[in-house]
């Protein structure tokens, strides 16, 4: 008697009741944005957001990070600290959008490496002004034009108006997505404690 075995439909079974085709969304494929429902379309958005948010770090890494010797969140903000020229601690943070923790970690890092240096503010002591070495200074006037002008041919596939309205979008985005996180935090209780 041999034995048999069922043959797996599974698979045939999931193909055939699924008439979905599935585009690839950055790969130049064209799409009828227009005849797309507001769900279809946030999905694709959804989509298309999360391969940019996968490819433009690898990007950076390659065409910039490379130039600098440092890490991504590090090649910012010695970038920022460089076109600034001094800024406190809070305000790195609040330029790269991190914790007052990461700031520190990406500073101490760069101070080691001899591209930053830390400075208490002359009148109050607390603060913390983080200002570039003439190395980090060397450095940016070596690589930023290089790093600009490959930026700008990243952009050139946007006419100026396209790309003024990417950067209100991505922006108009960003701030949704964080007050979104932000009204999904726990709401800490603590220092709020009622002093009579």
């Amino acid at each position: 008697m041999a034995n048999t075995k069922p043959e797996d439909t599974t698979a045939t079974a999931v193909e055939s009741s699924h008439s979905l085709k599935l585009d690839p969304l950055l790969a130049g494929a064209a799409l009828d944005l227009n005849s797309m429902s507001r769900a279809r379309l946030a999905l694709v958005a959804s989509a298309a957001t999360a391969a940019i948010g996968h490819i433009f770090p690898r990007w950076i890494r390659r065409n910039i990070d490379e130039n600098w010797g440092v890490n991504g969140p590090r090649a910012m903000l010695l970038v920022v600290v460089t076109k600034h020229g001094r800024l406190t601690m809070s305000q790195a943070a609040r330029a790269l959008d991190v914790t007052p923790r990461a700031i520190t970690g990406l500073v101490d890092g760069l101070e080691a490496e001899g591209l930053l240096r830390r400075e208490n503010d002359e009148v109050d002591k607390r603060v913390v002004h983080i200002l570039p070495t003439q190395l980090a200074i060397e450095k940016a006037n070596k690589l930023l034009p290089q790093h600009e002008s490959r930026l700008a041919e990243l952009y050139s596939i946007f006419d100026e108006d396209e790309l003024r309205t990417f950067v209100k979008l991505m922006r108009k985005l960003s701030v949704r997505i964080k007050a979104d996180l932000h009204s999904q935090e726990p709401q800490s209780t603590e220092g709020h404690e009622n002093h009579k």
